[in-house]
């Protein structure tokens, strides 16, 4: 048909999966006070290539706003898997 569907900010790779515990709930906001090396990634940001997708808020982006919200335990993992 005469139907135009456009798609923006698409990205394909790799897939990987983080989850487990209470503990994979830690939030990176919560955690960098007492971790030096997870307050260096966040002051590094953005990372626009790292995504987490969580299950009632959809994908975010590792950019300035949401690294925050990000699970403390899996952003050094996928930084680490993206170098």
């Amino acid at each position: 048909g005469d139907t135009t569907l456009t798609r923006t900010n698409i990205l394909v790779g790799e897939v990987w999966v983080g989850c487990g515990q209470s503990n994979m709930d830690m939030l990176t906001r919560l955690a960098v006070a007492n971790d030096e090396a997870l307050a260096a990634i966040v002051a590094a940001a953005p990372c626009p290539q790292i995504r987490q997708f969580h299950v009632k808020e959809g994908w975010r982006v590792a950019d300035a706003k949401e690294i925050g919200e990000f699970g403390a335990l899996v952003l050094p993992f996928g930084l680490r898997l993206y170098k």
